[in-house]
């Protein structure tokens, strides 16, 4: 009886084309990658400690080139509306050029990045609305999951955008559900 599962559960896996030698051989090439996302974010507003605190929820895109298995340079656009805590109502825009460094090359890919780009943030209170824009920069990591021997993947990443500038002290963290395709 255990020879049986250990034969079925093979061609299971045969069948459903998860052999490493598979994986390893179709997930590591190079190349110009798409991708696109549904947003939300948790603002890390400086002095709004002990307040209620909203998830934002929006988009993102991503455009990169991956040199090779392990290297890859991106521009990623992200939109996060309804950063809000229980005194005012924000929203932010980001747009930073990042690396990533994947980890793994198999179809499951572990991977770190970077970025650096500029930040606008929208915000409003009972006393004042205004927008500020000044340097951002990202730090955060993830992990793409490749569908049966295809280009394309699902993905997680979490990341935390630092502001600078005018935009000082709108930090958020993100957290992007995605889909991607390589060309």
């Amino acid at each position: 009886m255990p020879a049986r599962r250990f034969c079925l559960g093979l061609t299971l896996i045969a069948m459903l084309g998860l052999s490493p030698e598979t994986h390893a051989q179709e997930y590591d090439s190079s190349g110009w990658y798409l991708g696109a996302g549904l947003g939300l974010g948790i603002e890390n507003y400086d002095d709004t400690s002990g307040l209620n605190v909203d998830t934002g929820i929006g988009f993102d895109l991503w455009a990169g080139y991956r040199f090779d298995p392990n290297l890859s340079v991106e521009l990623q656009l992200e939109y996060l509306d309804r950063l809000n805590n229980s005194i005012a109502n924000g929203s932010a825009t980001a747009f930073t050029g990042n690396v990533k460094t994947y980890l793994e090359t198999d179809w499951i890919q572990p991977f770190l990045l970077v970025g650096i780009g500029f930040a606008r943030v929208d915000y409003r209170d009972s006393r004042i609305s205004a927008n500020d824009v000044g340097f951002a920069a990202r730090l955060g990591g993830g992990m793409d999951f490749y569908l049966w021997e295809s280009n394309t993947s699902l993905g997680v990443t979490v990341s935390y955008v630092l502001t600078t500038g005018d935009a000082d002290g709108f930090d958020y963290l993100s957290l992007v559900f995605g889909v991607q395709r390589r060309f």
